[in-house]
């Protein structure tokens, strides 16, 4: 079923999981996500599809790795695993 969700909100709590996931995993995960916006959706499938992208990220991600989540004003989600961060 879909209903007005906060969209900010689902994402940045599904990323906020995987904090402790990749602090325990030596990567950076740096999450910037833009406040207040509201879509017409499915929380639980929203919720499942950024944890499964956060998920793999880590997965695939090295050590001092950085994972980037993103969501922008025009409510574009981006999940960025720059595993070629090494000191």
């Amino acid at each position: 079923d879909y209903e007005v969700i906060d969209l900010s909100d689902t994402i940045l709590g599904s990323a906020l999981v995987y904090e402790s996931v990749a602090y325990e995993n030596e990567i950076t995960l740096d999450i910037s996500v833009e406040p207040g916006l509201k879509v017409l959706g499915n929380k639980d499938l929203l919720t499942m599809m950024t944890a499964a992208l956060c998920d793999n990220a880590i997965k695939y991600c090295h050590k001092n790795g950085t994972i980037s989540v993103q969501l922008d004003k025009q409510g574009v989600l981006r999940v960025i695993n720059d595993s070629d961060t090494i000191p």
